[in-house]
């Protein structure tokens, strides 16, 4: 291995990884030049909550859960700390820095079917050219429509903050955004990176109302905790599946799958691809690290299990383990069922276990369902889904995948990456699980002078981040 130069004795940094379900702040320790040791300082439970009728964050609860972790952290000696979130959700800031009204959230109906009516009226019609984003009901442009449409033209002081950077103004009152997360909003110029203000105007949104794009790496000013002064607030890749592929280093060839609650797959690319068989093949082109654009695919993945695990969970009057579910599977032959995983009723909350008997009957299996047979389903579901996502990519771009890289909390999922390595016939190399965390720490890392660049610090750590290897199997084998 190419031996980097090094520039530091210790480095400690915080990574607050901020997903639809939980919450983490993890605390990364380099001590000996070589290794990344990670340790979870604080973890909290996150979801959507009911604001009458609306679905909403709560923000009080996650910004209190940010600083309890933050203080463990600047406890154990962390200089640095930097957030990554899911996409598209955003807050209002007036002048004066008071947030007007709630977080909505992406899984609220306010925005069902307006992403096409958009797409009508001519508002969207040209906005996948411009901005490299399918026209999708979760986008913040059609939240941003949604809200102007229930509440008026948003207030002329108000600043459009997305989650991290909302959760970065109420600790440092720093004000600002970083491509990624941006790229996320269907605002943003695909070629250039920085805002279309012509598409704001579309929603009524002038220059002022949007933060200026921090580039990677930039300090986002000291975080207020009270006693625990010093710790600095740094922009690493703010969203999510941008800070997990971070992590990894793809090569040509590879193929992501950023597996969460939602599953992200996609491609790595110099150059964004908007053409219209993109679209048609319903590829997002967002920012990534090292000034790359990730062409890919947002799929409903995770949330489905999770809902069901919850579920089942009350019906059965006791706990389930993801790793006792997972040998279930394995261990069972029990009559499984396909489905179509973007099934529209299955991203709203709610009767996951009677959505998916409906589409168990549709196939026609009948009876009670256990635990095998359902998770069965689902993972096998999710691995075909994620075969045609590549089989697309391949297609559109006209270059062969040849590995699949399986990042994030999924990639503990023994049963789930043997399905996928099977359904799309290569090599699946799962890990690291922690892939935010630690995409999210090698950028702070970079900013702290330990590193030239992310290539340089992922090529010293990357040994010692846990990965496994799944090869396909033959059919006959199955």
């Amino acid at each position: 291995m190419e031996q980097v130069e090094h520039r530091f004795e210790e480095c400690r940094a915080a990574a607050i990884d901020l997903g639809a379900s939980s919450g983490r702040v993890i605390m990364g320790v380099i001590e000996d030049g070589q290794s990344l040791s990670l340790h979870e300082v604080h973890r909290f439970e996150n979801g959507l909550v009911r604001h009458g009728e609306t679905l909403v964050w709560d923000m009080d609860k996650i910004v209190a859960q940010v600083e309890a972790g933050l203080v463990a952290a600047a406890e154990a000696g962390a200089t640095t700390c930097a957030i990554d979130t899911w996409g598209v959700d955003y807050g209002l800031v007036d002048s004066d820095g008071s947030l007007l009204g709630p977080v909505v959230g992406y899984r609220d109906a306010r925005t069902e079917g307006l992403a096409a009516a958009l797409l009508e009226d001519g508002t969207l019609a040209d906005a996948y050219e411009r901005t490299g984003i399918p026209a999708l009901d979760i986008n913040t442009s059609v939240q941003i429509a949604a809200q102007v449409r229930d509440e008026g033209p948003l207030p002329a002081d108000a600043q459009i903050l997305m989650v991290p950077d909302l959760i970065t103004f109420l600790l440092t009152g720093d004000r600002g955004t970083e491509a990624s997360i941006a790229s996320t909003t269907q605002l943003v110029d695909v070629a250039s990176k920085r805002w279309d203000a012509e598409l704001l105007g579309r929603f009524g949104v002038d220059d002022a109302m949007v933060p200026v794009i921090r580039p990677l790496g930039s300090d986002a000013g000291e975080v207020r905790l009270g006693d625990h002064a010093g710790m600095r607030m740094v922009r690493a890749c703010e969203h999510d599946t941008a800070s997990a592929v971070a992590s990894i280093g793809l090569e040509p060839g590879d193929a992501f799958i950023s597996c969460g609650t939602w599953s992200l797959v996609g491609v790595a690319r110099d150059t964004p691809l908007a053409t219209p068989e993109a679209l048609a093949a319903g590829l997002s082109n967002e920012s990534g690290p090292d000034a790359s654009t990730l062409l890919l695919v947002n799929c409903t993945g995770l949330w489905i299990a999770q809902q069901l695990k919850i579920e089942m969970e009350e019906s059965l009057g006791r706990g389930l383990t993801w790793q006792g579910i997972a040998e279930e599977v394995r261990a069972s032959h029990a009559s499984t069922f396909l489905f179509d995983t973007e099934d529209p009723s299955l991203a709203r909350p709610g009767n996951m276990l009677g959505k998916l008997e409906r589409l168990a009957r549709e196939e026609g299996i009948e009876g009670d369902l256990g635990i095998a047979a359902l998770f069965g389903s689902v993972y096998e579901s999710l691995a075909r889904q994620y075969a045609q996502v590549i089989e697309r990519l391949q297609r559109v771009t006209g270059e062969s995948v040849e590995r699949i890289r399986v990042i994030g909390g999924g990639s503990r999922n023994a049963v789930l990456c043997q399905m996928v390595a099977d359904e799309c016939g290569l090599p699946v190399i799962a890990g690291p699980a922690e892939a935010s965390a630690v995409g999210n720490l090698l950028v702070q890392f970079c900013a702290q002078g330990a590193f030239c660049s992310l290539e340089d610090a992922r090529r010293v750590v990357g040994p010692s981040l846990e990965c496994g290897t799944y090869l396909p199997r033959a059919a006959s084998d199955l």
